[in-house]
């Protein structure tokens, strides 16, 4: 009986095991796309800013902002890149976006 014990443990703490390694290679396969987009979606992110100047607005962020998910443009560090590579600090432009307009907050 003790040993059925035992093995029924071991075989529970396997399936645990490799339920989570499972899991963990997912979630790790998943990042990938946080790492680095795709030249079609670099090109998109682009296209998108080259409509803009450097010095953005509200409105310009909002614009924007909803072009990427109009674009399927997944927000993460990869997009950051590509608006930083493109000339844009992209901490502002979600600033910017994020802000409420004075004038509709009544």
């Amino acid at each position: 009986m003790k040993s059925n014990k035992i093995f029924s443990a071991i075989v529970l703490i396997f399936c645990c095991t490799a339920g989570l390694s499972s899991a963990s290679a997912q979630s790790s396969a998943g990042n990938d796309y946080s790492q680095k987009l795709s030249d079609k979606d670099s090109i998109k992110v682009k296209s998108i800013l080259s409509h803009y100047c450097k010095r953005l607005n509200t409105d310009d962020a909002r614009a924007i902002t909803g072009s990427f998910r109009s674009a399927g443009l997944k927000n993460g560090p990869a997009l950051n890149i590509a608006i930083q590579q493109s000339g844009f600090d992209p901490e502002l432009l979600y600033k910017l976006a994020s802000e409420q307009n004075p004038s509709k907050s009544f």
